[in-house]
């Protein structure tokens, strides 16, 4: 009786963390100056209007015209994706910000549905804590405030594996909404090289393709501004990312070989989980390799960690798990959702040198266990050895 009365409190107070994370990423969301601040509703309605919204970018760069999107909301999108935000870009800032806000709650859902579908969490518990960890972690609620894209993609794409089993055209689709943000979704999509599902990429490219075609005939503008913007912008925009291998050497100023070492390996362990033939890789395994591998490849922040949800949604839903899987992923989200986040709330104990120098050591510890996680991976899913290596344990 006791042991059901303390679970029933502790339960009850992880709701409370989860409703106050919901109401402080809405309260985020919907703010006047900052809300939303990445949420590409600016650029979307610049398409909707007939206009070209990388050649107002930079129009505006060299001080033609005034700034022609609200904060963040660069157009570094494809024109071909920006199209699925249409109905929201015909609302007013407020509704949309409001309705996008609504949507990514209702994007987790998805997610959660998905997963449970696909690679069910048997233990209701555990389920629940699941749940409880994603919604109350800072990457959640920092991805409601920003008015990010991350849940929006990774709900498609998780449906777009559930129709892979049933209709490859519904499954193409949804994997075309999902490369809305290419930088998370282009190396998931590896997961269906993988698995030889050929005809949902080619239904997915195809459909961006002809979106390209309708956007440069609806704006009267060639073709290849539209193929080329978002590149170009997005070389003018992107800064240095969390973990992505670039940023590493440029954050750390490490020499330009460790880049090469860095890109290397990971095009190798990349190139092992594809060609793998000796083991059978459990589906959600190989999706965690691809969002991990996502992370690595591009430039990335705090909110998009949200993909920590495929590692440790394997972790509770694997019977069976390698002791140093297990272990990374805890350390990992324990460090990008709840630790680092926080450490500023010591500012009013410790010297603010000190908390900046134990963020710094604490991010350097994640970017390892990061490439760490990868290389467990590969070496627990494919017939790769190194001789004599050994880290943690085997089993």
């Amino acid at each position: 009786m006791k042991v059901i009365f303390l679970k029933y409190i502790a339960n009850s107070i992880l709701i409370i963390l989860v409703i106050l994370s919901v109401y402080v990423g809405f309260n985020r969301a919907l703010n006047k100056t900052i809300g939303s601040r990445d949420f590409r509703w600016s650029t979307s309605k610049l398409l909707l209007e007939k206009q070209n919204p990388y050649q107002k970018f930079f129009e505006w760069k060299e001080d033609k015209i005034e700034k022609p999107y609200k904060l963040s909301q660069a157009p570094n999108y494809p024109a071909s994706a920006l199209i699925f935000l249409w109905p929201l870009a015909s609302l007013n800032w407020e509704r949309a910000i409001l309705s996008w806000a609504i949507l990514n709650v209702v994007f987790t859902f998805l997610i959660v549905l998905g997963l449970q579908k696909l690679y069910p969490i048997n233990n209701k518990q555990n389920l629940f804590f699941v749940v409880v960890l994603f919604i109350i972690g800072s990457s959640w609620r920092t991805h409601l405030g920003n008015g990010q894209h991350t849940l929006f993609v990774l709900a498609f794409f998780i449906w777009a594996v559930i129709f892979s089993k049933k209709n490859k055209i519904i499954a193409g689709v949804f994997l075309a909404v999902s490369w809305f943000k290419y930088s998370i979704t282009f190396p998931l999509s590896l997961f269906f090289l993988n698995k030889k599902n050929y005809k949902i990429l080619i239904i997915s490219g195809l459909i961006h393709v002809l979106l390209t075609v309708f956007v440069s005939g609806w704006i009267n503008q060639s073709i290849f501004d539209f193929f080329l913007g978002p590149v170009k912008v997005a070389l003018q925009t992107t800064g240095l990312g969390e973990v992505d291998f670039v940023g590493i050497i440029q954050k750390y100023s490490l020499p330009e070989f460790v880049a090469i070492l860095l890109g290397a390996l990971l095009f190798f362990l990349t190139y092992k989980i594809l060609v793998n033939k000796k083991k059978v890789i459990l589906e959600l395994l190989l999706i965690s390799f691809f969002a991990l591998l996502s992370m690595v490849l591009f430039f990335h922040l705090a909110y998009d960690f949200v993909v920590l949800i495929f590692p440790l949604w394997y972790l509770f839903s694997v019977e069976k798990i390698n002791r140093e899987f297990k272990i990374l992923t805890i350390v990992l989200v324990g460090l990008q959702w709840f630790i680092i986040p926080s450490i500023y709330l010591l500012s009013p104990i410790i010297n603010s040198q000190l908390i900046i120098n134990i963020e710094l050591i604490l991010n350097v510890v994640k970017t390892v266990i990061f490439y760490l996680l990868l290389f467990v991976i590969v070496r627990n899913s494919t017939n790769f050895m190194i001789i004599g290596f050994k880290f943690i344990s085997r089993h």
